[in-house]
């Protein structure tokens, strides 16, 4: 699949020229002004086209409500219809994978390959990067009640953070978004298949369901 996952590796294999790689989306393309303008996707997440429709069962402390699940289906997949709200996983959730065996898979490990994956707002630092094919932007809070949000939880004892990807993960903080300098969704697709479309050794297929292999 051409999603969030499937786009970035087909980057890094067909980098190497001797490969020859096939990239199958079931989904169609990302071209759609839903897709690409930041705001759309409170229409694609409805749109049979660019999702698969599913569903949770039946949850019993809703009154049993059933509540859609969007999962994109189209090249780059969820990061072509998500909210672009841009967040790592905790740290000692890595750290807590390297305790349980998986080795290679702590936070200090997998920590230079989020900052591969960002070109983000602060920079090059410790826990960024500033040339990565993910454009990474603050959050522009001026109409969204930020600075009385963030008293209400001092108030309430919750802490504060200004980088909730850096050192400090814990506490109320402003929020990051996966959108470029122009304004558009910075999804998977875009970041990692828009500059190696050309590649000889890289087919890309939409409209592509694989039943077996």
């Amino acid at each position: 699949g051409a999603g969030t996952a499937g786009a970035a590796i087909a980057n890094r294999l067909s980098a190497d020229p001797t490969k020859s790689v096939l990239l199958l989306e079931a989904g169609g393309n990302d071209k759609s002004f839903l897709i690409r303008m930041p705001l759309g996707f409170l229409k694609a997440l409805t749109k049979p086209k660019y999702t698969w429709g599913y569903e949770s069962e039946p949850e019993p402390h809703l009154n049993n409500r059933v509540l859609p699940v969007p999962r994109g289906r189209l090249l780059g997949g969820s990061s072509s219809i998500n909210g672009m709200f841009h967040i790592r996983g905790h740290a000692s959730d890595f750290d807590e994978w390297r305790d349980m065996g998986c080795e290679g898979w702590s936070y200090e490990e997998v920590l230079p390959y989020f900052k591969r994956s960002e070109s983000n707002w602060r920079g090059e630092t410790k826990y960024h990067g500033g040339n990565g094919p993910i454009s990474v932007r603050e959050v522009d809070t001026k109409m969204l009640l930020e600075k009385p949000l963030r008293e209400a939880a001092i108030a309430a004892g919750i802490g504060t953070t200004d980088d909730y990807d850096g050192e400090k993960q814990d506490g109320f903080g402003r929020g990051q978004v996966a959108i470029d300098p122009t304004g558009r969704r910075a999804s998977s697709a875009r970041g990692y298949l828009r500059s190696i479309k050309s590649r000889k050794n890289l087919t890309i297929l939409t409209g592509a369901l694989a039943q077996k292999l």
